[in-house]
């Protein structure tokens, strides 16, 4: 009995520790999924996507990731675009008009003092 509560005890120490590193680490782990993610999408694209189109979509994607990062998207908002990008993420395959509407989607959804160009 007495080894059953010190092993509980010691579990109980580990998740709180855990819970407390996830904590003070959170936005480090957004910036490094919305990396991720950006990866997976230019890596996606179809050949007629243009190189262009891909450094909008990454300039936007990091402009929307910094945002996030420091509190200006709501966390509905970082939700809503993980289930946008896994649309046109499904197939595989990232089209032109997709790239351009994922690129056009993080700008309506990126707070305008974030733009760059504005204060």
């Amino acid at each position: 009995m007495k080894w059953g509560l010190i092993g509980c005890a010691g579990a109980s120490v580990l998740l709180i520790v855990g819970l407390l590193f996830l904590l003070n680490n959170a936005k480090e782990m957004m910036g490094w999924a919305f990396e991720r993610i950006g990866d997976q999408v230019v890596t996606a694209c179809t050949p007629d996507v243009t190189p262009a189109e891909k450094v909008e979509f990454r300039a936007r994607l990091k402009t929307f990731s910094e945002s996030a990062r420091s509190g200006k998207v709501k966390p509905e908002d970082v939700r809503a675009w993980q289930a946008t990008v896994m649309g046109p993420l499904a197939d595989g395959k990232i089209t032109p008009p997709e790239i351009r509407g994922l690129s056009s989607w993080l700008q309506a959804h990126t707070p305008p003092s974030a733009m760059p160009g504005t204060k």
